[in-house]
Order: C-alpha cells, then structure tokens, then sequence
C-alpha cells in the first residue's frame, strides 16, 4: 500500500533559509508526490529561489503567489486547500528535514488507519545551524505522563493546558480536512488542527527528532526553553484580553465539533473544552478585579480548573499576586 503524501510549505520572505529547506524535502528517502508552495507576497528573493529550483526537481512543485498577505494562518489554509495528496506534511520555509522523515510518517498512516495525525520532535537550531542543546520537546515540556495521554486517545486533555504539537513536524489525512477549514482568523493553524483532530481521531507520534527546528527573530513562534522564575513573571501575553481571546478560541473549537455531525467526538471532549472556556473567563475576570473575582479564583482553585486547564500553581499565584 502507497499513500499520496503532499506537502504543504508556506513561505514569507524566507529567502535566508528556504532553498535548504526545499532541497531536505526533495531529498527524502522516500520523495514526496508533490509539493504545494503558498507564498505570502514575499519582498524578497523567495520566490526566483524557488523558481530556480521548481523545474529540476523529480516531483512536481507548484507555487501559488498571495496577491496580498494573509497572514500565516490563512496563508496555511490556503495551501492545504491545494493539496490533492491522502497525506499533508505541513512544512515552515526555514527549517530542515531528516531524509527518513516522509518515509518513518507514512509507515505509521499504513500500519493504522485509525491514526488521524503525527507528529515528532525537533532539534533545536539558532539562526546558523548549530544545535541549542535541546529538543523541541524538551522546551514545551511534552512529558512522559503527557505522552501516555496520547496514545491513550487523551490528547485533548493535554493540548487543552498547552500545545505540544508543532506545525512544522505535523501530518495529517486529508479525509479530516473538512473538519478543519476555514482556520480560525485569530489563533495558530497548528493549535487550532491539533485540538479538532484529538477530538475525533488517534494522534501518534515520533519521539526521534526528525526534524531541525530553527531558532532566529524573524519566526512568528520559537520554542525557547523557559525556567521557573520566567515563567512565573513575564506578562507579554497576561491580560484579561488575553485570556478573553484564547476563551472565545476554544469556543470556536467546541462549535466546530459540535456543527460537525460526520465525525464521532471521543466521550468526554465537549465537557473539557467547556470546562477550558470557563477557566479562561474566571481568570479575564479575575485579572480585571471584577466583583467577586476572589471567589472566582477560589473556584478555580478547588475545582482543579488551574491544574487541568494551566499551569497549576504558578497560574493561580500569578493571578493572585501579578495583577
């Protein structure tokens, strides 16, 4: 059995690092059977680097050119729409792939059906190439714990407290795309992919790093790794608009599976994401000092909603202590 793999690169002026990244693709062992370039109305040399390299390569390559920018999301919507393969392999323009990384993917998609996405790890690259140190894994703390909740079809409950699924190392069946589009206007299309799949679909994974995952200031999102007292103390994404917005994502999530009759949701998933939605109010609420925000916090407390939903204690002391 042979599945239809396509892979899906979306590129903003990527012109530094894209023509490696194009080339580990088409270098794989096991080659893709086309690869759908979205471009985002790059300013630089992106586009004449990939048109040099189109024509000689042994698959086809087609690229697609944004009139105007729509941004990452959208911008990864539109290219998984044009995707024709069983399989679509998300792809960011600056990263680098492992020769068996298409060929370890498929294996897994064949030997179960029931299996709706993958993922792997990543080894973490600076702007230059060299390795950081660590895993992409290792930075989002994906745990042992964590990981035995996915293969026990319990991802949601992971990626409800936080997402570990990058975009950059997912593959998923293009049978559960009607599921997924359109990608939300606000939100991350691997986040907003991840959630919907986990609640109708066996997530797996590839603890090997099978891919370099770049580190430098131009990326939309990093994978830094955080300790303790950061963690504890930065606010650039701490306010009651915050967490307004990231309730009104997850609404989005559960109406999304609930209008969606053909796919059978695992039992359980809609109380999760409503339970998730309720956490982030109490704590918008609780930010803003509304009346009667301290026993929303004791709610939050005593319901276990700052364990399931965030990061346990350091969460609730924040609210309490960082206004």
């Amino acid at each position: 059995m042979k599945l239809k793999i396509s892979v899906a690169l979306c590129t903003y002026n990527g012109g530094k690092y894209v023509e490696r990244q194009l080339k580990s693709i088409i270098g794989q062992s096991r080659i893709p059977d086309e690869i759908i370039i979205s471009d985002d109305s790059s300013e630089d040399d992106t586009r004449e680097i990939l048109g040099s390299i189109a024509p000689t390569a042994p698959l086809p390559i087609h690229l697609n050119v944004n009139p105007a920018r729509l941004g990452s999301t959208k911008n990864f919507e539109k290219a998984t729409l044009h995707c024709s393969g069983d399989i679509i392999v998300f792809s960011d323009q600056d990263d680098w792939w492992h020769p068996q990384k298409l060929e370890r993917i498929e294996k897994i998609f064949i030997e179960d059906d029931s299996v709706g996405a993958v993922f792997s790890n990543a080894e973490m690259i600076d702007a230059n190439g060299s390795p950081l140190g660590y895993t992409l894994w290792e930075s989002v703390k994906f745990s042992k714990y964590e990981q035995a909740k996915f293969l026990g079809n319990h991802a949601i409950e992971v990626l409800v407290r936080h997402n570990v699924v990058n975009g950059a190392s997912l593959a998923i069946r293009s049978s559960l795309r009607p599921l997924l589009i359109p990608f939300p206007d606000s939100g991350i299309h691997d986040e907003w992919i991840a959630l919907l799949i986990s609640a109708v679909s066996h997530f797996s994974f590839v603890s090997d790093p099978l891919i370099q995952y770049r580190q430098h200031g131009q990326q939309q999102l990093g994978g830094e790794k955080k300790g303790f007292l950061r963690h504890f103390s930065e606010s650039n994404q701490y306010s009651s608009d915050y967490f307004s917005r990231r309730s009104e994502f997850f609404a989005q999530v559960r109406d999304r599976l609930q209008s969606s009759s053909c796919y059978l949701l695992f039992p359980g998933v809609i109380g999760v994401l409503n339970g998730k939605i309720i956490h982030l109010k109490n704590r918008a609420s609780i930010i803003r000092r509304e009346e009667g925000w301290i026993l929303l916090w004791l709610n939050n407390v005593f319901s276990a909603r700052y364990h399931r939903y965030s990061s346990g204690f350091i969460s609730a002391a924040r609210d309490i202590l960082l206004p």
